[in-house]
């Protein structure tokens, strides 16, 4: 009975050893491709969209900020949706009564237009510029300047993100 025993294992390992294929590799798993790490998306697939303006320069208006996603990915090709607008609000009101007056000079383009005047400028992978192409509307001497930047993706709107820049 040993004797049978001792020759059925050595018919089965001898029998394993080759009814393997040819490939020396064939018990590794095969390596799945990974796709790199985005940094950013188009403006069109954000599903939000955040601006934060970082300056305004007093000559020509040019306003800087960057645009990025809820999970702070960089929106890129946002050169052609948005709207701009300078808005010249007075520094005084005269009664808690009156209605403030202002002056307002609005810039925008939307994906629908072939050519816009005035494009954002990527300046880098979600960082943006816009020049104005004529000065704002705007006294120093009797208004304080506050400027609303807005950009539209096909998913995403931006809520208008208004700052009061220091302007001498």
């Amino acid at each position: 009975m040993r004797k049978l025993l001792i020759t059925a294992s050595m018919a089965l390992l001898l029998s394993a050893c080759g009814s393997g294929d040819d490939d020396p590799v064939s018990s590794v798993d095969p390596v799945v491709p990974v796709d790199p790490v985005s940094t950013s998306v188009t403006l069109d697939q954000a599903n939000s969209i955040d601006i934060n303006i970082s300056s305004v320069d007093e000559e020509n208006y040019t306003i800087s900020f960057t645009l990025t996603d809820a999970d702070k990915l960089a929106i890129t090709d946002a050169s052609n949706s948005f709207e701009v607008m300078y808005l010249g609000m007075p520094k005084e009101n005269q009664s808690s009564f009156s209605m403030p007056w202002h002056s307002a000079t609005k810039f925008s383009c939307d994906a629908q237009e072939s050519d816009c005047a005035n494009p954002l400028v990527e300046v880098s992978p979600g960082a943006y510029t816009f020049t104005p192409s004529e000065q704002p509307v705007f006294d120093k001497a009797s208004q304080n300047l506050e400027i609303s930047v807005s950009v539209v993706g096909a998913l995403a709107k931006s809520k208008p993100e208004i700052i009061v820049p220091e302007m001498g």
